[in-house]
């Protein structure tokens, strides 16, 4: 989660002291948590009008049981509100609870732009940011909100049942004293090793790092779309592939796949009369590309004649990623990706500071596996030549491991297709199971 402002340079300092705020004693008002959650169904219904979120709500649907996409991702008033309260859950108990979590300074990273000098702004965020440690929080309320579910012992009933009453008091005193000096000389405790936060991370990656289904077979699905075009988009699984920015092989894939030259599979359709376009790549979100693992996914958009011959199409992508494994990685085509790739960087066009401050806090995530020296060129420039793992790539893009979604709104029309049916974000889709 990003947060970020802008400011005049003159009212920065009082502007970074209330943005420090927000962080080490946020109000969390219950009017402000009703506009947020007014603004958070504003985005959630805006995502259900995009046809490429909706692909990946599917894909996701279509994940392992039991795998951690199979998960509701998206936050709305359902969501956060209705089920809550049905089911007896404090919400802002269990929000002041999650920020006291997560929300402190080993886990955050701070990116400020300023036309001032660094040892300037060093002092400024260190001001502003003084008070700020993981100590510093109220008690876990969360916690006794939690234990004051548990029904009361039977003992702690009786002893207030018992409270005031006159009867043998000194007996009682005295026959509590021998059970209690009993009970404490029968604790056992046993003492166990708590994991690393690196061998939590290490146990999430090998639980989740596969989340397509396991199959000797090509899955299928049909799904009407929103906006009316014809499309076919086909989705392979590997390994993240965040930690490898020095070589981007996936790029390297891509770039062939989604080459327009002579001779290129774009050419090839188009010749055909089958499609107008071919792009391949991921969008950067945090279902394609993640630490758990990562998708490649080629979007091909469709003619009339490329829909009622769209397995012509798949086979023509097939064909071509086939040709790239007999023919091996060429270095000469990474060498000229990477000195394009130095050009535009050095002749890179001026951001705006707030998405460069974006950008950059991002980048700077231990996830992400950045050198310090890389942080500014890392998205941008290629470094390391990895054959190996250009081919191993390209060898798990095989048909029995990838998913075929076709979007047309000619699946809307009467007998088009019989087994379509909606999810619960109302998209209508039909999934299959195509043997090879």
């Amino acid at each position: 989660t990003c947060y970020q402002f802008d400011v005049l340079d003159n009212h920065l300092r009082t502007a970074l002291d209330m943005f420090a705020s927000c962080f080490i004693s946020p109000l969390f008002n219950d009017n402000a948590v009703d506009r947020e959650l007014k603004a958070i169904q504003s985005e959630f219904d805006l995502a259900c009008t995009d046809d490429d979120t909706r692909l990946l709500q599917l894909f996701s649907s279509l994940s392992e049981d039991g795998h951690i996409l199979q998960k509701f991702s998206w936050g709305n008033r359902q969501s956060l509100e209705v089920i809550p309260k049905e089911q007896g859950i404090d919400m802002n108990i269990m929000l002041r609870s999650f920020h006291r979590t997560h929300y402190t300074p080993n886990n955050s990273k701070l990116v400020l732009v300023a036309p001032r000098s660094l040892e300037e702004m060093a002092s400024i965020v260190n001001k502003s940011f003084d008070n700020w440690s993981i100590t510093n929080h109220e008690e876990n309320d969360a916690i006794a909100w939690l234990l004051a579910q548990e029904p009361e012992p039977e003992s702690e009933k009786n002893n207030k049942s018992n409270k005031g009453k006159g009867n043998s008091k000194k007996g009682k005193k005295a026959t509590n004293k021998k059970e209690k000096k009993k009970n404490n000389a029968s604790i056992v405790v046993d003492t166990i090793e708590l994991p690393t936060l690196a061998q939590i991370l290490d146990e999430q990656r090998k639980r989740f790092a596969s989340p397509l289904k396991q199959q000797e077979a090509t899955i299928l699905t049909r799904v009407i779309p929103i906006r009316a075009s014809h499309k076919l988009v086909l989705v392979w699984q590997f390994p993240p592939t965040q930690h490898k920015y020095r070589s981007k092989n996936d790029e390297y894939i891509c770039h062939l796949i989604g080459h327009e030259g002579d001779g290129s599979l774009v050419s090839y359709l188009k010749e055909l009369g089958l499609a107008t376009r071919v792009e391949a790549g991921s969008d950067g979100s945090n279902i394609e590309c993640n630490s758990l693992f990562s998708l490649l996914q080629v979007t091909i958009i469709m003619t009339a004649k490329g829909l009622a011959n769209w397995v012509k199409v798949v086979e023509a992508v097939l064909h071509y990623i086939a040709m790239l494994c007999r023919n091996g990685p060429q270095e000469r085509v990474f060498r000229e990706l990477q000195r394009v790739a130095q050009i535009d960087y050095d002749y890179l066009d001026e951001s705006s500071e707030d998405d460069f401050a974006e950008r950059l806090a991002v980048e700077m995530s231990p996830l992400l596996a950045r050198d310090r020296n890389d942080l500014l060129p890392g998205s941008f420039l290629l470094w390391d030549w990895d054959p190996e793992g250009i081919a191993n790539m390209l060898q798990a893009m095989s048909p029995d491991k990838m998913i075929v979604s076709l979007l047309s709104a000619a699946f809307s029309t009467p007998n088009a297709s019989q087994n379509i049916k909606e999810d619960t974000n109302e998209d209508k889709y039909e999934a299959n199971i195509i043997d090879n």
